[in-house]
């Protein structure tokens, strides 16, 4: 019994119970350390978001288009001044093509806990990450039927540099935008 405990001590403590010193602290634990928690954060982070709902073509396009009783030329002048009204710079229209682009920006909401959090650790406070997001806006004007109906397409797209074009799916913005397009047209004629 007393060799196996000499024989533990030596494991544990070296040559005649002496305490040995232990191997020097590597400095690259801190780092590589706070880059497996950012992962992990980032991981739960971006797995609480709720994932987008997937439209049928038929189902986006009911979204995104509205048949209207006005003439092209209404629609298409009430598009292009409400586009103006919120801020959008027209990049191209087309009267004959009824094809509207345009580009604008919006405030982005503030970031969730996490999402900050996560900004600070790459050292981006989080009151100065990507205040402003851009938006696209194309709109499709076509006459509809011969008494002098049209048909109104719209589309919005998030555009963001590191995460690539997001399409806007949410009905109630382009409900929004529908009312406003009719309150112009409703003004012109």
């Amino acid at each position: 019994m007393a060799e196996s405990a000499a024989t533990l001590t030596t494991a544990c403590c070296g040559e005649a119970g002496r305490a040995t010193r232990s191997a020097p602290r590597r400095h690259w634990t801190r780092p590589v350390l706070a880059s497996l928690l950012a992962t992990i954060l980032s991981i739960l982070v971006s797995g609480c978001e709720a994932p987008a709902p997937q439209l049928s073509p038929l189902e986006l396009q009911s979204i995104q288009s509205r048949e209207i009783e006005a003439d092209k030329d209404v629609v298409f002048n009430a598009v292009v001044s409400v586009f103006q009204d919120k801020g959008y710079t027209i990049e191209s229209a087309d009267r004959e093509t009824g094809f509207i682009t345009a580009k604008g920006t919006r405030q982005v909401i503030t970031p969730s806990f996490g999402e900050a959090f996560l900004l600070s650790l790459v050292g981006v406070h989080p009151s100065a990450a990507n205040s402003m997001a851009h938006i696209k806006a194309t709109a499709f004007v076509e006459a509809f039927t011969e008494n002098g109906g049209s048909r109104l397409r719209l589309n919005f797209v998030n555009v963001d540099a590191l995460q690539g074009d997001t399409p806007v799916h949410d009905a109630q913005i382009y409900t929004n935008a529908f009312d406003l397009i009719a309150d112009a047209i409703f003004i012109r004629e």
